[in-house]
């Protein structure tokens, strides 16, 4: 063979080869690239998830909060305070952060419950004593409601601080109580 034309078949062949190589490539790539925005998809939709479910559990606990602070005001007229949160919403509220929160606000969530079960308790040993108490006495009564109140408001707090630090893809630094 003439080796002009070994030169010719030897490019043909080269070039063929590292077309062949570069498509490989570029396949590998296109599916990599895929797989990425797939991925990125997820997470987004799994954000705007976890945002809805955030605004729902942290719109009820602002309005228990609300309700807490109408029942047994230290100042200022009774009024009815809003209907209490049946249990059907407190389970439909543990259910969407057991879905879709973090670990952190799961334990938010948590304490949150606990200090409204603990505000209840108060509540209920303050009505029951109240009519047998006077003075300094009904004042002193009325302490552990107050302080029941106030855990409730700051787990209302810290449950919206663990929520805005997860959607920022921040690491909360309070404990819960």
């Amino acid at each position: 063979m003439e080796p002009f034309a070994i030169a010719i078949v030897g490019g043909l062949i080269g070039g063929t080869v590292a077309a062949v190589i570069t498509g490989l490539f570029g396949l590998r790539q296109q599916g990599q690239e895929h797989q990425h925005q797939r991925a990125m998809a997820t997470e987004t939709r799994l954000q705007e998830r976890r945002q809805r479910a955030y605004e729902q559990i942290l719109t009820v606990a602002i309005h228990a909060e609300t309700i807490t602070s109408r029942i047994e005001p230290l100042v200022g007229p009774t009024v009815d305070p809003p209907g209490r949160l049946a249990d059907d919403t407190a389970a439909r509220l543990s259910a969407l952060a057991t879905i879709h929160g973090s670990q952190p606000v799961r334990d938010a969530v948590d304490a949150f419950n606990r200090a409204g079960a603990k505000f209840d308790e108060a509540v209920d040993n303050y009505r029951q004593g109240r009519t047998r108490l006077e003075g300094s006495q009904l004042t002193a009564a009325r302490e552990p409601m107050e302080a029941a109140r106030v855990a409730l408001g700051e787990t209302v707090r810290l449950l919206g601080d663990r929520m805005r630090a997860d959607l920022q893809g921040e690491r909360p630094t309070r404990p819960p109580r």
